[in-house]
């Protein structure tokens, strides 16, 4: 009893004092190493860094929104969406996250900042159980395409000139598909027009897994009223 009261006052002294450190960490970066603009739950963050370290994070989902420039010469430079996605982040952790080519983040390295008090491990019976069935994988609903295939499929899309074309050949290949909304939102920045956007918008929308998060694809629409007009087509199709 004496042995179990001393270990989980050193547990509740760890978590003290790493609560008074200051939240979780996360370290931020794009693939390319280049410049971007970055925004936590709606609020700029930074603008024109290589590297973000966000600090004094509580446990739970962020929204992270980052964004770089494109275009050069006499067309001037125009904001690009790099990755638009929550992100979980665990109590006391510090994660390190990178920016892929086709709109992912990659999680690097999550590492526990709770110190792991040292005490002698208790002394168990050992029991030899019985042996188990062996235990049959159980799919709870439908899967989302991997980013493998997904990026395959999006750089064959992205290689025709033309978005008539890329507009065909999307609702083609997704038709026997399902997607996250992320996944969705990758494939509306392949269309420079807004209307093509909203297409693929309202295509995708019936082969999303997570539709509760399909609100982030408003961000990439320049005028409200396409906002509402996929948010009708949203609640008709529910």
């Amino acid at each position: 009893m004496k042995k179990t009261l001393f270990t989980l006052l050193i547990l509740t002294f760890a978590l003290s004092a790493a609560a008074q450190y200051g939240g979780s960490v996360i370290h931020l970066h794009q693939y390319n190493n280049k410049r971007f603009a970055l925004r936590v739950d709606g609020v700029p963050f930074g603008s024109g860094e290589r590297n973000y370290t966000v600090t004094g994070l509580q446990p739970g989902y962020y929204m992270l929104e980052a964004t770089t420039w494109s275009g050069n010469g006499h067309h001037g430079h125009y904001p690009v969406t790099s990755f638009i996605g929550q992100v979980y982040v665990p109590a006391m952790t510090e994660m390190t996250a990178r920016i892929e080519r086709y709109n992912n983040l990659a999680i690097l390295s999550s590492v526990s900042m709770i110190p792991v008090p040292a005490y002698p491990a208790p002394h168990l019976p050992v029991h030899n159980p019985a042996p188990c069935a062996p235990v049959v994988p159980v799919c709870t609903g439908p899967v989302a395409m991997s980013d493998f295939e997904f990026q395959d499929m999006r750089a064959a899309i992205a290689s025709r000139d033309f978005e008539s074309t890329r507009l065909s050949m999307t609702r083609q290949l997704l038709s026997q598909r399902n997607l996250s909304t992320r996944q969705v939102m990758s494939l509306m920045q392949l269309f420079d027009f807004e209307s093509n956007r909203l297409e693929v918008a309202k295509f995708g929308y019936s082969r999303t897994i997570d539709r509760n998060n399909y609100y982030q694809t408003f961000a990439l629409f320049d005028f409200d009223s396409s906002v509402r007009e996929l948010s009708r087509f949203m609640e008709t199709y529910s």
